[in-house]
């Protein structure tokens, strides 16, 4: 396996990590990891990667307040189609 693949793979933590000390903490067979490994691909760009920021900054804005102030998801989805125009379908 190239090292550029071995980079982009979330499951290949240690170079000569072997596919069941992967597998074991996460509850899925060594096969799967292998395939994982295999098969990685480039994450493309989703629809909500624009307003990935503005979600970001709601949330850390909301750290500092009272839990009872906080955003559901809810209110959040309701803020990016109202205020940013957020079109998902």
């Amino acid at each position: 396996m190239s090292a550029a693949r071995r980079a982009l793979n979330p499951f290949h933590r240690a170079p000569l990590c072997s596919a069941a000390r992967l597998a074991l903490p996460r509850n899925v067979g060594r096969d799967t990891i292998r395939k994982a490994i295999e098969n990685v691909e480039p994450r493309t760009a989703t629809v909500f990667d624009p307003f990935r920021a503005i979600v970001d900054a709601i949330v850390a804005g909301d750290t500092n307040g009272p839990s009872k102030q906080r955003h559901t998801a809810s209110q959040i989805y309701r803020r990016l189609i109202t205020e940013h125009h957020f079109k998902c379908q």
